[in-house]
């Protein structure tokens, strides 16, 4: 067998360490070769995954063994450590640019994908100039002589683009067409959307279009407030920006673990997590020279988001708000482009909830609530 043949198909859990080391090879250079566990951690991570697996670090050594023989992936170990880390071989074995690696590590991890999502999805591991040159690293990759490592799929009944997938695992089980269920906007009083109102942790990997998103900050600048000194900001964040306010999140996290590699794979994961929301909108606020005025200005700035809520909840959508210091930290901020004099009071993740939790109890309002003069 030649160095980096394919004639024989790696194994589904060979192909997720194809794609994690080359995710983090491009991503994270600086944490680059992973350990063991590093390289589990990121098979088995949530976010930016189809589908999620949960893979024993024996799977994954044994996956690795089974790429070693087949000269896709080396073992390192420097001389003043003792954990072994692994790096993938892809480039030289396969005379592959930095792009063409990017879309097959993402076609790896995710499955089959449109060009469009591939652009967006291999954005914070390569900069591709524009569509042109997606179309064009995915016919390179396609057109190999002898061995093709993509194969763009026929548009089914129903889809609008033509998909691509790998052929690492040899030829793809093509499933039936499935229509996405459409986002339903039920007519809703208000006291309905409140009390159906939840804090969602888990979203459908669908990502929100712009159009999906305006009624949420149209109805936010019709908050109430005092000498209408607008005083909220609303960033919307794209996944390179999602990451990038992660990784700052995961930085304050793995400043806490004394091993390196847990550090690395804490910061990693939070980083995947926050690229992974459909929809992530930091809101902040002008500050005020007037104490007062900077009062009265974060109550309406909250208020805003109250109402993004119940108009997610209206649409059919689900949100989840973030609030702390971390939000000063100079890291998040430059994630979100704040400028000076504002300040971010809340992080809002939006999208279809995958999962809904039932209502909590709470105390009626008789116990907060004093009758005063009557």
């Amino acid at each position: 067998m030649q160095r980096g043949d394919l004639m024989d198909p790696l194994t589904d859990v060979q192909v997720r360490v194809l794609g994690a080391l080359i995710e983090k090879a491009l991503a994270t250079p600086d944490y680059y070769p992973l350990s063991l566990n590093a390289l589990t951690v990121a098979c088995n991570q949530s976010s930016n995954r189809d589908p999620v697996v949960h893979y024993e670090e024996s799977e994954v050594l044994a996956a690795i063994d089974g790429l070693r023989r087949r000269s896709l992936v080396r073992a390192i170990q420097r001389v003043d450590s003792r954990v072994m880390k692994y790096q993938h071989l892809l480039a030289e074995a396969w005379n592959l640019e930095a792009g063409e690696l990017a879309l097959l590590g993402v076609l790896a991890l995710r499955g089959a994908q449109t060009g469009a999502e591939l652009r967006t999805r291999t954005a914070r591991l390569h900069a591709f100039a524009d569509g042109e040159a997606v179309d064009q690293a995915l016919h390179n990759l396609a057109e190999r002589e002898g061995s093709p490592l993509v194969r763009r799929l026929d548009r089914r009944a129903g889809q609008k683009e033509a998909r691509y997938t790998h052929l690492l695992a040899g030829e793809p089980l093509l499933p039936h067409a499935v229509q996405p269920p459409a986002v339903a906007i039920p007519a809703m009083h208000v006291t309905d959307a409140i009390s159906q109102r939840r804090s969602i942790r888990k979203f459908a990997e669908r990502p929100l279009t712009r159009s999906e998103l305006e009624p949420l900050l149209e109805a936010a600048v019709l908050a109430p407030n005092h000498k209408l000194t607008q005083p909220w900001r609303y960033y919307v964040l794209g996944p390179v920006a999602r990451r990038r306010y992660g990784l700052a999140l995961g930085d304050r996290k793995a400043r806490k673990l004394p091993d390196a590699d847990a550090a690395a794979a804490v910061r990693e994961k939070t980083a995947a997590e926050y690229e992974a929301f459909p929809a992530l909108i930091a809101v902040a606020m002008v500050q005020s020279d007037s104490p007062e005025q900077r009062e009265e200005d974060y109550a309406a700035v909250m208020q805003a988001v109250a109402l993004m809520m119940l108009v997610a909840v209206e649409r059919g959508l689900g949100t989840h708000v973030r609030s702390g210091a971390v939000m000063e930290d100079p890291a998040a901020r430059a994630a979100v482009g704040v400028r000076d004099g504002e300040r971010i009071v809340a992080i809002l993740s939006v999208g279809v909830p995958a999962e809904t939790p039932g209502p909590r109890t709470r105390p009626a309002a008789s116990e907060f609530t004093t009758w005063v003069g009557l």
